[in-house]
């Protein structure tokens, strides 16, 4: 048994070192340490905004772009990270696994500009699919993802709050059935507390209508935290938005 983990933490230090030998690019600093998935090494630098590469005259802070490599090729340009034109950084990176399938998620967060309300940082959550020829984006993720960050009202009191800050978080939304509802169908879910709907996936459109514990509803869109529901009352339907914290999906034999 001691043998076996000494060869597992060999190899694994060794398809570390290789990955940070491969992800060295002159001219490019490094903006995280390299993550290995079972076909890529993933490499990360700050570059130029839109351009995938640096420039000693650019006067604006950098933008965090995403390399990839496979076997020993050298890294090729894969995405730019959104960019807010301010100093940004990734909080985590690391691999989601399913049955069939691996992933690669980088949570990234920047300083917000002076023309956004935000009480905070400004986050993101960029997603892509590790198993084609090459990675790729997975579109369906970043929707439901999206970005942003925390928003308080008048009197200084926080009325939203981005949800997907931590691995926990993000790793948990992509096994919810939630998530389906933004990719695939319709999800049932229950209410779990008093929550009000809104007219759009903004706290500032807040509506009078309210759902109340053990309400059940069908989650029809989901994006930054917010679910787009359908409730059937007793003379219509209604659909609006609300916090998708309050929901929890019911389980379809029940």
């Amino acid at each position: 048994m001691t043998k076996f983990f000494i060869i597992a933490l060999l190899a694994f230090s060794f398809s570390s070192q290789a990955s940070e030998l491969l992800c060295n690019i002159p001219g490019l600093k490094e903006a995280r340490k390299p993550i290995q998935s079972k076909k890529f090494s993933f490499c990360f630098f700050f570059t130029s905004a839109n351009e995938g590469t640096t420039t000693a005259t650019s006067t604006d802070p950098e933008a965090i772009s995403v390399y990839f490599s496979s076997g020993k090729a050298q890294p090729e340009f894969l995405y730019e990270l959104p960019y807010s034109g301010t100093e940004s950084i990734i909080e985590d990176a690391f691999l989601v696994t399913g049955r069939e399938s691996e992933r690669i998620a980088v949570i990234h967060s920047s300083d917000a500009p002076s023309t956004f309300e935000i009480a905070g940082r400004l986050y993101d959550v960029t997603v892509f699919d590790t198993s084609g020829k090459r990675p790729e984006l997975d579109f369906s993720a970043n929707k439901f993802f999206d970005g942003g960050g925390d928003l308080s009202g008048p009197n200084g009191n926080i009325t939203y709050r981005y949800p997907y800050k931590t691995r926990e978080k993000v790793i948990s939304a992509l096994h919810s059935p939630i998530y389906s509802a933004a990719s695939e169908a319709p999800v049932s879910a229950i209410v779990t507390n008093k929550a009000f709907l809104y007219l759009e996936p903004s706290s500032r459109e807040i509506s009078k209508t309210y759902l109340i514990q053990g309400d059940v509803l069908s989650v029809e869109d989901a994006t930054a935290g917010w679910c787009n529901v359908r409730y059937r009352g007793k003379s219509k339907s209604i659909i609006k938005w609300m916090h998708c914290e309050f929901l929890e999906p019911v389980e379809p034999n029940r």
